[in-house]
């Protein structure tokens, strides 16, 4: 006998949570977009750890920090209040970790086969963080998109 769980949303609108991951959504886009273009002007100097990398690792992580913290604090405050997570929730936010855990484990796969092939360590741990900002940002969507066709947990299996 199966139980089903319905992820149809108590309210209409956009709920607190998915403002929340959209929010997070394009934060973490644009500022990887940014940071692997910057990436690849350092990646084209030929060297093994380019001289510039540590501040713009450092630089990038704390940008992300600062604009999730100010934007997530921006969305609590309109919001009222944080809302429980219910069940419908938990179930979204277990479904789109399975997503990303694939995304992951392929972008893992990748960057240890760069060093099997002696790729340089900047490029290697770049298609790592890449593997890694590729699950997260498959998280996030796979959660939008969760939240927005209403599925059951049978139809989103």
């Amino acid at each position: 006998m199966h139980q089903e769980t319905n992820l149809t949303p108590v309210a209409p609108g956009i709920a607190f949570r998915q403002k929340s991951v959209a929010v997070s959504l394009v934060v973490i886009g644009a500022t990887a977009l940014y940071y692997f273009l910057r990436a690849l002007e350092l990646g084209r100097s030929g060297a093994t750890l380019p001289s510039d990398a540590l501040p713009l690792v450092i630089g990038t992580v704390i940008f992300i920090i600062v604009v999730e913290a100010v934007l997530q604090a921006v969305l609590a405050f309109g919001a009222g209040r944080v809302p429980a997570a219910t069940a419908r929730d938990r179930l979204v936010s277990a479904l789109a970790a399975r997503n990303a855990y694939f995304v992951l484990v392929a972008g893992t796969l990748a960057a240890f086969a760069g060093f099997l092939l002696g790729q340089a360590p900047f490029l290697v741990g770049n298609v790592l963080l890449l593997g890694f900002i590729l699950a997260e940002m498959t998280r996030l969507a796979s959660q939008l998109v969760l939240y927005r066709r209403h599925a059951t947990d049978k139809e989103a299996l």
